[in-house]
């Protein structure tokens, strides 16, 4: 029961003067009155739409203001002034109410039939008439389950006939729940209506009061998931989103391809200096800088030290060659000494106790067309040593070759050969440091622990911090730009949906006066902006894949790369773009959530 006690409303004016009734639970109310008398504002005031007024409002015995949910449970409203979505098609404005309440399933055919709508529910609404939108509305306050429906000038757009289908239609529903209809043609208000009122001067004065019939009809009623109306609206509107989706993708596909190209080129140069200087490769001094003698090199007998080699300063090893003199043209320069050959043979073996060394694959192949010779295996070489202006030789020979491909030419010895060649040709028995071959890089902790009284440092480390620190200041540098591209693109985004709400003012009053709660809301805000940074982030994924597999074959082609995937994707930098992206917009979308909680239902109704 709808219960209105001392009820007073005033704008410059007092419209409502302590206005006092008491309507029944069914039957068709229809309230006459001069233009401007408060009619339409008695009616937004029992529909909550204002809550600015003095007095009480009741229903079922509690005040409306403390009703939660108070719209969508108990209230349909078929407004003056006609408002549909135009994003949507007939039907789905005719059904609007399902996705924020129940409806009558059962009476969805009936009610298109008898509103005349049922060849029309396909069209967009802009080929309506104006009666054709007015029916569309009324089918949209009718068909939901509520105990109360209120009508402004439900047949004001509408001609004779038509007008009295509709408050036939009134009068057979208001069996079941409170119909109250605001109209301005007294006959029909008169013939149809159980209850005549006549508001004057505040008040509300009965002229008329007929028994209503009742009738409970068990009808089957069902509502639809939001989402779904969700979806509609954004498929519906998707071209006018596919600028801002083209913009944000801009900006998300350079910071990709930026911070991917970066990481890329950071791991290959790391995987060059690997091959180079092998990460397990440990520098060894004493912390008093004296020199190392074999005898402390060979202090360093542990499970994770795998190789041992001491390196002299005061010469250097040049490179081999078959010939016993010096002959530069002849000459294979080695660059690498220090490493412990892997059992992985290609031809020959290891060096055993009579000395000989192993070269690598590639080395070998460039040593071999450096002497024009198709193999090399077992034959006598001279491996030549440098120390000032003194350069001497020494037979050495090639008693294997490694499978492996090396960045430099190597030469692998048995452990201390090079320490006794170079005791041979030169009586050293000390050098200013060590190198040391460990399992893995962590080892040199294992060191630091075991043998206090030397310095320990990974021999590539100088070399990698260098190149992480021009890398990353050229990151830095990408980073500001790019991150400046995407916050641009994301409160553009939000000023375009801020835009749109404003636009689509009348859309999010219709919904929030059918029930839509404040999450709802915020969700069709929301949705926009997120689908749109979605699409343009999913469409900068895809073009990243594509321009990888490009770049790659372009790369390694040109650059006579062994590496297969020289441009590689960071999937945990994918992640973090993607939240920081959606972040932004979500923050960008503040704005326009706000506004759309703002709007005033009355107010755009009327407008």
């Amino acid at each position: 029961m709808l219960e209105i006690k001392h009820l007073t409303k005033k704008y410059d004016e007092i419209v409502l003067n302590d206005l006092s009734v008491v309507f029944p639970e069914r039957g068709l109310v229809v309230i006459y009155g001069d233009s401007g008398c408060g009619k339409s504002t008695l009616l937004h005031l029992i529909a909550r739409l204002d809550s600015h007024y003095e007095g009480q409002i009741s229903y079922n015995g509690e005040d409306i203001r403390n009703i939660k949910q108070y719209i969508k449970k108990y209230v349909g409203f078929v407004f003056q002034n006609i408002y549909l979505i135009d994003d949507l098609k007939v039907k789905d404005n005719a059904l609007l109410s399902r996705y924020f309440k129940m409806i009558y399933v059962s009476k969805i055919h009936d009610y298109f039939e008898r509103l005349k709508l049922e060849k029309i529910i396909m069209l967009q609404t802009h080929f309506l008439s104006k009666g054709q939108k007015q029916r569309v509305a009324i089918m949209r306050a009718f068909i939901a389950s509520h105990p109360l429906i209120l009508c402004d000038e439900p047949s004001g757009s509408l001609d004779q006939k038509n007008s009295e289908q509709v408050f036939s239609l009134l009068r057979e529903l208001a069996k079941e729940k409170l119909v109250i209809v605001v109209s301005h043609d007294l006959l029909l208000a008169q013939k149809y209506g159980h209850y005549l009122y006549h508001l004057h001067d505040g008040q509300l004065y009965l002229e008329k009061s007929t028994l209503c019939p009742k009738t409970i009809i068990q009808e089957k009623k069902g509502q639809k998931p939001f989402f779904l109306l969700l979806n509609k609206l954004l498929r519906n509107s998707f071209k006018e989103n596919l600028i801002m989706i083209q913009v944000v993708f801009v900006a998300l596909f350079c910071i990709l391809l930026t911070f991917s190209l970066t990481q890329s080129t950071k791991y290959e140069i790391h995987q060059q200096i690997e091959q180079l200087i092998p990460s397990s490769t440990v520098m060894c001094k004493k912390k008093d800088n004296q020199d190392l003698s074999l005898e402390d090199l060979k202090l360093f007998q542990k499970d994770y030290i795998q190789y041992r080699c001491m390196e002299y300063n005061d010469f250097e090893l040049l490179g081999l060659s078959i010939d016993q003199q010096w002959n530069a043209n002849q000459m294979l320069y080695i660059s690498d000494y220090i490493q412990k050959c892997r059992n992985d043979f290609f031809q020959g073996r290891m060096a055993g106790g009579g000395g000989g060394g192993v070269l690598s694959y590639s080395t070998y192949q460039h040593f071999c067309k450096i002497l024009q010779k198709k193999s090399l295996l077992n034959q006598e070489c001279y491996l030549f040593l440098q120390k000032q202006d003194l350069i001497v030789s020494i037979p050495v020979y090639i008693v294997g070759i490694t499978s492996k491909k090396t960045a430099i030419d190597t030469i692998y010895f048995k452990e201390y050969s090079y320490e006794n060649i170079c005791k041979q040709l030169f009586q050293v028995v000390y050098g200013q440091m060590c190198f040391l071959q460990v399992r893995q890089s962590q080892d040199i902790h294992l060191l630091k622990k075991d043998f206090p009284y030397y310095r320990f440092q990974l021999a590539n480390e100088g070399i990698q911090t260098s190149v992480d620190e021009k890398i990353e200041q050229l990151e830095y540098i990408l980073m500001y730009f790019s991150f400046l591209a995407v916050i641009s693109a994301c409160f553009l985004l939000g000023e375009v949906t801020y835009l749109n709400v404003i636009k689509r003012k009348k859309m999010f009053a219709i919904c929030k006066s059918m029930g839509a709660s404040s999450f709802q809301v915020s969700v069709l805000v929301f949705s926009r902006g997120l689908l749109i940074t979605l699409i343009a982030y999913v469409q900068s994924v895809l073009l990243l894949k594509q321009l990888v597999q490009v770049i790659n074959k372009t790369m390694i082609e040109s650059l006579k790369l062994e590496s297969k995937n020289f441009f590689m994707i960071d999937h945990q930098l994918l992640l973090v773009v993607f939240l920081l992206t959606m972040i932004l917009t979500i923050i960008s979308c503040y704005l326009p959530v706000r506004k759309a909680h703002q709007i005033d239902i009355i107010e755009e109704i009327k407008g």
